[in-house]
């Protein structure tokens, strides 16, 4: 049987865990070092072979031209250009995405070490902040490194569910524990990372309230603080800016990147023995950087107290707490309706965190769950639900795995950013907002922009300001041979699908004939097209400036969110429509417009009648 791992692939470190069905746990799975966590870093050695985890970050003081860290910041990113970003490795460009492989297939070959059998599948976690491009990239890694990912989850709902499954077995004695829910805020502050999520648990039931956070702030802004610091005291003390001359080329320059990958090494290390004493001495000999007096290698000797330390930082502290409170007010709670405060991430270990967190929420947070290990484990209990028990030869395995899964939490995750279309080829209107429980089927109807029009470009895009410009494009496409109408008079319904992997499913059809497309949503961006827009459906089109059609961004009636358990039958009947004959087709149309006026007018017993007449509409005309 091919296992299924759950990975952790963290900015700074990363972690694997796994369910044991023979002790019937879920537990870490040691790196090829023997420790929990493997660090997130690759490098080529003397013999130009690709190394990963402790033996590349060994070497990126001494080797940093050949060495890669951080590279999950800038997953499914652009560069200035627009083109993806590249990171030069092993004497050619290599995307994140293939930087990232190798440390997935480290952990991967680590954990079929420890098991002694292959390792074919995995759930990856990613910051519940990351966009739809990061998600992508993610996946593609995962595929790289020979991996069948199964699920992304976001790093704060993986963390909850480990959490959650021990506290649901905690509570099996106590009724009336079980009928309270536990309202948690997840602080998931790691080497690269924020995240923060509001979280409600049940007895079987974990659900997302919101989610906030900042894919560039963590633990390793931290440490460039800290190094920054250093180099401004040996800028004073001996007149030589390292920071500067590392900009530049040469030998010289070589050295001095040489000496900052010392000092951003040496700062992670002084940055965690702050967390347990109030200053550090800190000692830096033979810098490979010449002192201008002397011509020898600076030799640095400097102390670094908690309270500079703590000013060094304190701003991106705040940062994160900007993140809470707009959480709170996603989730519409208050400091003092949290009951628990859970850290995950090694920087939730710096004292400032936790005495900030004990100040806004007037309690302390919680110290006894490991904050390096849970998010892993988390995915671990997400990946018992892949395991095809089939597969498992042994009858008490197979047992042990069935009785797992029946025992786990369901839950109930959120999108943590807006989706929509482009109006008039400028604005945003928003189809599944942020916050929006997932997963979610959202119908929204529109008209052409101009007489006649034979198409229109629907174009999707992720993000929360107004114009689209400012937001980020996940994909366009055509629905074309529009009938001959006047402006305003075609009416094209568009159809938001998020599932459960935030796998976001476009669809869009004209409601005159009844023409359909539909594409799944993947990393693909295209350019320099004009668009040919779309108006919201009930409002006239506007010429003129941008600035004269704002008032025609917002589509004229809400969208129409259908009720989970009516959704398949929806996409049933919208994915049927084009090969119906007109008279089946108006009768499976006038179905769906009952249900969806039924949905806009929040009528839940027409509803329930609308929903189980498109039912029975799709019996009596499905070919």
């Amino acid at each position: 049987m091919g296992r299924i791992i759950g990975i952790d692939l963290g900015t700074t470190y990363s972690c694997v865990a796994v369910f044991n069905e023979r002790k019937g746990i879920f537990e870490v799975l040691p790196s090829k070092s023997g420790q929990q966590t493997t660090p997130s870093v690759v490098g080529l050695n003397a013999k130009g072979e690709v190394i990963v985890g402790d033996s590349a970050k060994r070497q990126l003081a001494t080797k940093p031209d050949a060495t890669v860290s951080e590279i999950k910041r800038h997953m499914g990113e652009l560069d200035a250009t627009g083109a993806p970003h590249t990171t030069p490795f092993a004497g050619r460009p290599h995307s994140p995405e293939e930087i990232s492989a190798y440390i997935l297939r480290e952990l991967k070959e680590s954990a079929e070490r420890a098991l002694g059998e292959k390792v074919t599948g995995a759930i990856i976690t990613v910051p519940a902040y990351f966009e739809e491009p990061q998600r992508q990239a993610t996946m593609r890694a995962g595929k790289m490194a020979g991996l069948d990912v199964k699920r992304i989850i976001n790093e704060p709902t993986a963390a909850a569910i480990a959490y959650g499954h021990d506290q649901t077995e905690d509570e099996d004695e106590d009724e009336d524990a079980q009928s309270k829910p536990i309202r948690l805020l997840i602080y998931d502050l790691g080497g690269g990372t924020f995240d923060v999520s509001i979280i409600e648990i049940e007895k079987g039931n974990i659900r997302v309230k919101s989610t906030h956070g900042n894919h560039y702030l963590g633990g390793v802004d931290f440490d460039a603080a800290v190094s920054h610091w250093i180099c401004t005291k040996i800028r004073e003390t001996f007149q030589v800016d390292i920071e500067a001359i590392a900009a530049a080329g040469g030998k010289e320059g070589e050295r001095a990147r040489s000496a900052l990958g010392r000092l951003r090494v040496d700062a992670e290390s002084y940055k965690k023995e702050l967390s347990s004493q109030e200053s550090v001495s800190m000692s830096f000999p033979m810098l490979p950087v010449a002192d201008p007096k002397t011509g020898e290698p600076l030799d640095v000797e400097l102390e670094l107290t908690r309270s500079t330390f703590e000013n060094l930082i304190g701003a991106k502290i705040r940062e994160t707490v900007a993140s809470v409170e707009k959480a709170l007010q996603d989730a519409r709670m208050k400091p003092t309706e949290i009951d628990e405060i859970i850290l995950v991430g090694g920087s939730t270990r710096i004292p400032l965190v936790k005495r900030t967190l004990a100040s806004v929420f007037g309690k302390e947070p919680r110290t006894d769950i490991h904050p390096d290990l849970c998010v892993a484990l988390g995915a671990a209990h997400e990946a018992v639900k892949h395991i095809d028990v089939n597969e498992v030869d042994s009858p008490e395995q197979r047992a042990a795995i069935e009785s797992k899964v029946a025992d786990l939490p369901t839950v109930v995750d959120v999108t943590g950013h807006s989706l929509g279309v482009a109006v008039e080829g400028i604005y945003m209107s928003v189809l599944i907002p942020r916050q929006t429980p997932i997963p979610a089927l959202i119908t929204q109807s529109y008209v052409t922009a101009t007489d006649n029009q034979s198409l229109v470009r629907v174009q999707v895009f992720q993000g929360e300001q107004k114009l689209v410009s400012q937001n980020t494009s996940l994909r366009e496409f055509l629905l074309e041979n529009l009938p001959a109408r006047p402006a305003g008079q075609v009416k094209i319904e568009i159809t938001f699908t998020l599932d459960s992997n935030d796998t976001l499913t476009v669809g869009a059809r004209d409601t005159i004939t009844n023409q359909q497309r539909e594409v799944e949503i993947v990393d693909e961006r295209l350019r320099g097209i004009n668009p040919i827009g779309l108006m919201p459906s009930g409002e006239a089109p506007r010429a003129g400036t941008a600035a004269a059609s704002a008032g025609a961004m917002m589509p004229s009636a809400a969208p129409v969110v259908v009720p989970e358990r009516f959704q398949k039958y929806v996409r049933q009947a919208q994915e049927l429509l084009p090969r119906l004959s007109p008279g089946d087709a108006k009768k499976l149309n006038a179905a769906l417009d009952l249900l969806f006026s039924a949905v806009r007018a929040n009528n839940a017993p027409v509803v329930e009648a609308a929903g189980s007449g498109l039912m029975d509409a799709l019996f009596e005309v499905r070919p």
